[in-house]
């Protein structure tokens, strides 16, 4: 079972009626039970069940290796993918299982999202219905 997502980014102040597209946003994709405080037990469910995405805010993800896929068999992990001129994202197919996306690149003057979760269940060569997400410009008060 594999399937691709996809995702858009747009950015928005919240006053405006039209939205724009956000080109060069990054994301690295993580399997959650590959993840070394997974395996090592210091990183659990807050809920004592299952994952959430606040679960992974602020978790250091520098001694863990991006998700993985086979083509031909051989193994290839996923590198960062960016946003096109359009905004859009579109994964590799990923294998069944539970996966963690954060913005590891964030544009110039604009605010992170908080990372996501994708489940895999089905075998599908058409990606998951596409998500968007917004990363509003930072403000300044002064």
């Amino acid at each position: 079972k594999k399937q691709a997502f996809e995702l858009i980014k747009i950015s928005e102040d919240g006053e405006q009626t039209e939205t724009d597209l956000v080109e060069g946003a990054g994301f690295k994709i993580f399997r959650i039970s590959q993840l070394s405080g997974v395996k090592d037990g210091t990183l659990k469910p807050s809920n004592g069940s299952s994952f959430t995405p606040e679960d992974f805010i602020g978790y250091d993800y520098s001694k863990d290796q991006t998700a993985s896929y086979y083509e031909n068999g051989k193994e290839i992990f996923v590198d960062e993918l960016f946003t096109d001129e359009k905004g859009y994202l579109c994964s590799p197919e990923l294998p069944y299982g539970t996966y963690v996306v954060f913005e590891s690149t964030t544009p110039e003057s604009l605010q992170t999202i908080r990372p996501f979760l994708i489940t895999i269940q089905e075998d599908s060569r058409d990606p998951q219905p596409w998500r968007i997400f917004d990363d509003r410009p930072i403000l300044f008060y002064f």
